[in-house]
């Protein structure tokens, strides 16, 4: 790193750190966005500190987190960083490490707004690596349409783009979403803040916190078995114990047994208060996307092979996307530029990072064959795509969004064919060794 002075070690532990990044105020006070960097050599779970490792990368990964979430996929970040990426991620405002009191959790009435955090993120790894590595940025859910409009209104920013279960449409239909647009507008208009009915299950959770159904007390709203269970859906902790061997599943595959481990305090297991504003956010935003992208560089879409809902609990809900209908979704990829791939992962959840062993193996060789194929190689062995931010100007500490195009070109690296040959070993399977609780 450049300066490891201005970082400081994150919540996820040894191999992770963070740096608060100021941005403009907003009505409700002072507004930040945290980055989060991967330090392999400083990762233990990579092998720990002092172990040789490459100094000079061969991309940069930008990850954007979706709604009622922040960055803690560790798995994820040592995929990419043993793909041959240095991976950052950003916890947008108002969420995870960037929500500060007195804040309205995850609320912005326009999603452009969100082009100063990233473009501060950009500047940063630009400072970082002097301009000279290609772009990767990656969204989930919320994320994904966020980043798939900031790329549409960036041409040229990125040179790929992967997107894990994008939000690229409203649930049901586009007719649901023509319907309730005006409705949603008004109340935006008239009371942004305002709350507006939505399901509260929590069944995502359960799957991502290997949550067990207690084995007895189900009808006793007093018994230990019940307080647990009530306590595992309010926290995510597993309930009861899990039993992994028992199923024939893998007995260290965190998925089945400690499950994730998101932060209460950050994610919370039954969902977010869903506000007027926000929502019709969200929906111009798949009006956008409806309307056709121009996306003008490669893009990657993994989904869930299905979705799943249901007011039951089943333990099909471990192998179906669960949040998003990924038929949606499927639709409108097409609609985003003219070079895109789509993976439909078996038995993967809705964020695919996130699932069985197996499947989030599969998803993280998706990624490094797309990085070596359409981003390392688009323009021979030898060379990389390289691009150069426009510098942001500061003012009172806050970096401004970065106005005007950025331009690409290509520059010769000695070092390119050596660079493909790792990132093909990665995605033969050799990116799937940093396993962790």
């Amino acid at each position: 790193m450049k300066d490891r002075a201005a970082w400081d070690r994150d919540i996820l532990g040894p191999g992770f750190m963070s740096r608060t990044i100021d941005l403009h105020p907003d009505e409700e006070g002072p507004v930040a966005t945290t980055v989060v960097v991967h330090v392999p050599e400083d990762d233990p779970a990579m092998g720990g500190p002092g172990r040789p490792l490459r100094q000079h990368p061969d991309f940069v990964f930008l990850a954007i987190h979706g709604w009622n979430d922040y960055f803690y996929q560790v798995e994820l970040a040592r995929a990419v960083s043993a793909a041959g990426g240095r991976f950052y991620a950003v916890d947008l405002r108002k969420y995870g490490r960037s929500l500060r009191e007195g804040q309205t959790f995850g609320f912005i009435r326009d999603l452009a707004s969100y082009d100063e955090e990233i473009h501060a993120c950009t500047d940063l790894v630009y400072e970082e690596h002097r301009g000279r590595l290609p772009l990767v940025i990656y969204g989930h859910s919320t994320g994904g349409l966020v980043a798939a409009l900031w790329a549409d209104r960036h041409p040229g920013a990125a040179q790929g783009l992967v997107l894990n279960a994008p939000w690229l449409e409203y649930h049901g239909s586009t007719m649901a979403r023509q319907i309730g647009a005006p409705v949603v507008d008004m109340l935006a208009r008239l009371s942004p803040a305002s709350v507006i009915p939505s399901g509260d299950g929590d069944f995502y959770q359960r799957a991502i916190t290997a949550w067990r159904p207690p084995a007895a007390g189900d009808g006793d709203p007093d018994s230990a078995d019940a307080s647990a269970a009530a306590t595992a859906r309010a926290t995510g902790a597993a309930a009861n114990g899990p039993d992994p061997q028992a199923r024939g599943e893998d007995s260290d595959d965190p998925f089945w047994t400690t499950g994730w481990n998101p932060d209460p305090a950050f994610r919370t297991g039954t969902g977010a208060p869903v506000r007027a504003g926000w929502l019709s956010a969200i929906l111009a935003g798949h009006a956008r996307v409806s309307g056709g992208l121009a996306i003008d560089c490669p893009v990657l879409v993994l989904t869930s092979a299905r979705s799943i809902t249901g007011e039951t609990w089943t333990e099909g809900f471990r192998a179906a996307d669960s949040v998003l209908d990924v038929a949606q979704i499927w639709k409108r990829v097409p609609d985003l530029g003219a070079h895109t791939t789509l993976v439909k992962l078996e038995d993967a959840v809705h964020d695919v990072t996130l699932s069985r062993r197996d499947v989030r193996e599969r998803a993280f060789g998706e990624i490094a064959r797309f990085v070596r194929a359409y981003v390392l190689g688009r323009n021979g062995p030898e060379t990389a795509r390289r691009f150069d931010g426009v510098g942001a100007p500061r003012r009172d500490g806050a970096r401004e969004a970065i106005d005007g195009a950025w331009k690409r070109e290509t520059a010769r690296n000695g070092d390119g064919v050596s660079a493909l040959r790792r990132v093909d070993r990665a995605a033969d399977g050799e990116i799937g060794g940093g396993r962790s609780g």
